[in-house]
């Protein structure tokens, strides 16, 4: 810190998203890349001043006070901005920064110094308390889910993320579990308990590795009707004495620590607990669709007692919408229950839609099917809105029109962007693309097909930080207005960009067929419509620990507000009603480079095995 006549104490306060480091004008800390391009400039105001003539020496101390509600608990310490890197802030930190003489060791820090100022201590916790109590602008919005931890990421990245070893913390009695690709003796790494308590593990075809089957453990293959389906829900129901927890994530259970994944985690009380409303006996929409996907998988699930333990707990707290599909033909007109993309468009139905200036985006990590019909087809349920102003029905067969068609985006992984990745091309290995699916041949080469040319844009810049370094193998869904990170709606899920998955209109739209299990989380503003504290009180299946309980990340209670609440892609503090969705990839995304780009900047295929076997090829888009 530069020096001057008055002795300033300067306030940097960071956002409580761990995802952002902001720079701060008075050490010259560094600003993060990723935030310089994802985040507007943070007012940083100094709050405390009082003449004091300057000190002679400029080692900056920090006060790291946590702000939990009234119960600020503050350690103080320094160290030497400009010659260590900046210590990385935990959520909701308030860092005091002034000018000090001190040089003591300390052993949080490398370089630091234990200090004494009461007095400075004391004007840093009222302003604090201040801020936290007249200030509703800088409260953090709720987060919805969360990342799934990357061990290659600094540290910052992780601070909100949780693992699977936090999803399976506590003394839990029961599992019931669920995914794609399944390596037995990672998951019981990661979750020791279930060596000792039963569980149930639904899996695909032959799709279970690892040779250590706990004895307590029992195995489902779960029967698919079609050659073309597969089982690839990933949820797990972990069951306490108290409740239930129910997790919904994007990730395989194998040793992929070098991929993008998120979780959406809620924990739920049993039925007449205290923690539980009134009436809570009765169903709600979220028990509803998971004891109807269950009843479907059927086998040990409907023998062996899971739904009658699924019952027996009160899900109106949900904060998440389930979507799933199922394979199977089915009805697509009222009362019958609705799947796959049929499902999603009679939920997105009541969705306003920002305005014009907003788009669709679809992000995935596997694509099929790439036919005009089928992209036109999908697209059009992605872009369902209750648009007052739009004469085209997205129910019928009708292409969308060109003015729609540029409000959507597909968001898949360049060569370039996975050669910039943790684990290099090897992580495409995780996003499958037949050839076929992505190019046409010409004679002048391999050309981007026509069905997706005009939608697709970057995963990564090469000017972002490095969360977006982890290849994605997350998948969301979303519209989002133009110019900024408010989001009409998000949806969390395992489905990719497939007719198996979503399922296939027949029958004039009377008809839905689908060929694989999937199962997903929709975030929309009406779902957060309601009295506050209608839920019941907070509740966490293991409240003393540190991320999943009463005073961790999770949100233990109903979120409900009096109107629809905003929901945002940016973690930054702001007003009330506000909802926070980690979007990884910048908004908007970056488009694809113009025809005659090197091959680098091709959409990635997996049909090449490295990198290197694309450079004989020519490889071009369309031209426009």
């Amino acid at each position: 810190m530069s020096s001057s006549e008055d002795w300033t104490c300067h306030i940097c306060t960071y956002k409580s998203n761990p995802n952002t480091l902001l720079n701060c004008d008075l050490c010259e800390a560094p600003r993060a890349p990723e935030i310089a391009q994802r985040t507007p400039a943070y007012s940083q105001s100094s709050i405390l001043s009082r003449p004091s003539p300057p000190p002679t020496s400029g080692t900056p101390i920090v006060i790291d006070i946590r702000d939990d509600d009234d119960d600020l608990t503050p350690t103080v310490h320094a160290e030497q901005h400009r010659a260590k890197r900046r210590r990385v802030p935990k959520d909701d930190d308030v860092i005091l920064l002034l000018d000090s003489d001190d040089d003591e060791n300390d052993p949080r820090t490398t370089t630091t110094a234990t200090v004494s100022f009461s007095k400075q201590l004391a004007e840093a916790r009222l302003a604090a308390a201040a801020r936290a109590s007249s200030s509703k602008t800088l409260t953090a919005p709720p987060q919805l889910y969360h990342y799934l931890h990357c061990e290659q990421h600094p540290a910052h990245l992780n601070a909100s993320s949780l693992s699977l070893a936090d999803i399976f913390s506590g003394s839990f009695t029961s599992a019931l579990l669920s995914n794609f690709l399944i390596d037995l003796s990672h998951l019981v790494s990661e979750a020791p308990n279930l060596r000792s308590v039963p569980s149930l593990v639904l899996h695909g075809r032959g799709l279970v590795r690892g040779f250590t089957q706990p004895p307590e453990m029992k195995l489902h293959e779960v029967p698919l009707p079609s050659k073309w389906g597969s089982h690839h829900s990933k949820f797990a129901l972990v069951f306490f004495p108290t409740g239930i927890r129910v997790a919904v994530m994007t990730c395989n259970w194998i040793n992929e620590p070098h991929l993008t994944n998120a979780v959406y985690v809620q924990d739920f009380p049993l039925k007449g607990s205290s923690s539980a409303p009134p009436f809570s006996s009765s169903s709600s929409p979220f028990e509803d669709t998971l004891i109807a996907y269950l009843s479907k998988v059927g086998g040990p699930v409907t023998e062996g007692g899971w739904l009658e333990k699924v019952r027996a707990h009160d899900f109106s707290r949900s904060n998440a919408i389930l979507v799933a599909s199922v394979p199977g033909y089915y009805q697509t007109t009222p009362p019958n229950r609705a799947w796959g993309i049929d499902f999603l468009r009679r939920q997105l139905g009541d969705v306003p839609r920002l305005g014009p200036a907003s788009n669709v985006l679809c992000q995935f990590s596997s694509l099929g099917g790439t036919s005009e019909a089928h992209v036109n087809s999908l697209l059009s349920v992605f872009s369902t809105t209750n648009d007052p102003t739009s004469t085209w029905d997205a129910s019928s067969k009708v292409p969308p029109p060109d003015s729609l068609k540029k409000k959507v985006q597909i968001v898949w992984p360049s060569v370039q962007n996975l050669i910039d990745s943790y684990a290099g091309t090897r992580s495409g290995g995780a996003i499958p693309a037949p050839l076929a699916s992505v190019f046409d041949s010409t004679p002048s080469g391999l050309q981007v097909k026509k069905s997706l040319a005009q939608y697709l844009h970057l995963w990564r810049r090469r000017s972002d930080g490095p969360r977006t370094r982890a290849a994605p193998h997350i998948k969301t869904f979303l519209r989002y207005r133009d110019g900024g990170e408010e989001l009409s709606w998000l949806l969390l899920t395992s489905h990719n960009f497939s007719k198996s998955a979503w399922g296939q209109m027949q029958k004039k739209g009377t008809q839905i067929h689908m060929a694989s299990y999937e199962l997903g989380v929709l975030f929309k503003p009406s779902l957060f419509v309601g009295a506050p504290g209608e839920g019941g009180r907070p509740f966490s299946c293991t409240p003393e620990h540190k991320k999943m309980g009463l005073m961790g990340l999770l949100n233990t209670q109903a979120l409900r507000f009096p109107e629809p609440p905003t929901i945002t892609a940016s973690g930054e503090p702001g007003g009330a009603r506000r909802l926070y969705c980690p979007v990884p990839y910048a908004l908007p995304p970056a488009p694809y480079g113009p025809g005659g780009e090197s091959w680098r900047g091709m959409p990635w295929c997996s049909d090449w095995s490295g990198a290197e076997r694309m450079k004989p090829r020519a490889c071009h888009f369309p031209v426009k």
